[in-house]
């Protein structure tokens, strides 16, 4: 989905920078490279813009552009023009960027380093310094616990054919417009390649996820599948309903609590902003936001929810004694939103919120989870990455977990402390990343339930183990199985963890680097897939992907 999203940006706008990462990747370039390529397609955008060329010639240059290269099929190149020039468009003529401040965002320093009105600061609730944050302890084993389910990107596919090409040359396959590249067919219950869920395989293994034991549901997002040029509005309100409903039906009786998915958003990863938009308009994003509340509104049964969802798609709610859940908008910093690069700071005044009710959880003596689809070292800008980081370290005391998405990797990450001449600070948090539904990119659908300190008078609140479950389908496709999930592994026990509190998962990073069969065995977890190549191994021996909100090595 990454190499489609990017080739929308080479295609249509300054953001040609965007694909630059999967061409370096491919061709063993530098990041030299990496940052001449970028000046060049910028510069390139502006000599069209000086030739005075409308829109309409810009977009037709991009697909024509796009065919030559054989960068995609001519029907996705000329449905990436259609469904995003618009926005791109809309874009270019506002922003106030350099070509120096579009490349340092896209490639980062190594390329550039330039000083612009991008660069903001949330104003948080007060000066007061971060407080000293206080490592946790196990609760007596006698005390209750309660069972969350954690499920995402389930990316209903109602295109998805069986027989079709499951290999094809578009960037998602599966569907009866597939071209073939070889004869690998898709698969009855799903298919692992570059392919989504069909709506049958997402009623049937929803249905085998209602009879797992749990107390309430975090839905972290992502509904529509990764055909992105060939989408409309419609089609993402239509389906919204039918997930969310599909949800209620299959888990009955649940409290679920969720959070909108960068896939919900017409065009996909776009959220326009009430100051700059294609339709001039005050309220752009209120049909994906009213479409949200009307779907959620059920399962929240709370009314003062409705106020923030309708202006930004997030909000906070009670969900227990001193536990306060928030569902925080990814969106909004989503670094493929072409909106995140305007010069307008916390647009939707999500992340002073965030803020905000997080000093009043403080004040009040609660306790927090935050739930959101995109975690910010995945996707974030880093204007946004560092505000959020910010944020969480103030408040580190308070927030008790973290649950993301987007990445269909089962996965987590450790927030740190600045570090100081590479030395890493104190590990303050861990966000939790729920494996995919989906089968998109070659994974098997998984799913995780987390096991939390429960309703006791000093609970914490906090996460003291969690089991990943998964559905293998080469076995159901095979042999017309059941879909069952069955267990892939305990944190506590693939990892002989005592407990699951910040330093612990920081100290496992370490163990990592020392006994490359312990990485092993957390790849095929971070995969599932039925095989890893070894060769997967070699290009990510460097375990600072695993640390967040750090800059320097957190490894001895």
């Amino acid at each position: 989905m990454q190499k489609l999203f990017i080739t929308t940006l080479i295609l249509v706008g300054y953001a040609f920078a965007f694909r630059l990462p999967s061409l370096l990747y491919d061709n063993n370039l530098s990041s030299s490279t990496e940052c001449s390529l970028c000046k060049y397609f910028v510069a390139k955008l502006d000599g069209y813009a000086k030739e005075n060329k409308t829109i309409s010639e810009l977009e037709n240059l991009a697909a024509e552009l796009c065919i030559d290269l054989d960068l995609e099929l001519k029907r996705v190149c000329d449905g990436i023009v259609k469904v995003y020039g618009p926005d791109v468009a809309c874009l270019y003529q506002h922003s106030y960027l350099s070509e120096d401040t579009i490349c340092n965002i896209l490639v980062g320093d190594s390329c550039t380093k330039a000083s612009t009105p991008y660069n903001w600061t949330v104003k948080l609730p007060n000066d007061n310094p971060p407080p000293k944050y206080i490592p946790l302890s196990n609760p007596p084993s006698n005390k209750p616990t309660v069972k969350v389910l954690h499920i995402a990107d389930l990316h209903l596919d109602p295109t998805y054919l069986v027989g079709s090409q499951a290999n094809c040359k578009a960037p998602q396959c599966c569907d009866w417009l597939s071209s073939a590249a070889d004869q690998i067919k898709a698969k009855e219950f799903g298919t692992q390649s570059n392919c989504d869920i069909p709506e049958s395989s997402l009623a049937t293994m929803l249905e085998e996820i209602s009879t797992y034991d749990f107390d309430w549901v975090y839905w972290t997002g992502d509904i529509t599948p990764h055909n992105v040029w060939n989408q409309t509005q419609e089609m993402h309100v239509e389906l919204t309903n039918k997930v969310n409903a599909l949800i209620k039906e299959k888990l009955p009786g649940k409290k679920v609590y969720p959070a909108i998915g960068n896939h919900e958003t017409y065009p996909v990863s776009q959220l326009p902003i009430p100051s700059v938009n294609p339709k001039n308009s005050p309220t752009p994003a209120k049909w994906i936001f009213d479409t949200l509340e009307s779907n959620w509104n059920s399962w929240l049964n709370d009314s003062s929810t409705t106020a923030t969802i309708v202006k930004g798609g997030y909000y906070t709610t009670k969900i227990a004694p001193n536990l306060r859940l928030i569902s925080y908008n990814g969106i909004i910093g989503d670094n493929e939103n072409f909106y995140a690069y305007t010069n307008i700071s916390d647009p939707y005044g999500m992340l002073e919120w965030l803020a905000e009710e997080l000093q009043k959880a403080e004040n009040a003596g609660d306790y927090v989870h935050i739930i959101g689809h995109e975690p910010p070292y995945a996707s974030q800008t880093s204007v946004y990455k560092e505000n959020y980081y910010r944020i969480i370290r103030k408040y580190a005391n308070t927030v008790r977990g973290q649950f993301a998405a987007h990445t269909h990797k089962d996965e987590f990450r450790v927030f740190y402390e600045d570090s100081v001449d590479d030395v890493c600070g104190t590990p303050y948090g861990v966000m939790y990343v729920a494996p995919s539904i989906t089968t998109y990119s070659d994974h098997n659908p998984g799913f995780k339930i987390y096991t939390i300190d429960g309703d006791w008078e000093n609970s914490t609140w906090s996460v003291l183990d969690f089991q990943t479950y998964v559905l293998n389908l080469t076995k159901v496709n095979n042999f017309h199985g059941e879909p069952k999930f069955t267990p892939l592994y305990s944190a506590k026990e693939a990892y002989s963890l005592n407990s699951l509190f910040p330093q612990d998962w920081s100290d496992l990073i370490a163990r990592f680097s020392l006994d490359k069969d312990l990485f092993t065995k957390f790849y095929h977890y971070f995969m599932r897939r039925n095989s890893i190549n070894p060769t997967d191994l070699e290009g990510i021996e460097c375990l600072n992907w695993l640390s967040s909100g750090v800059f320097g090595t957190c490894l001895p």
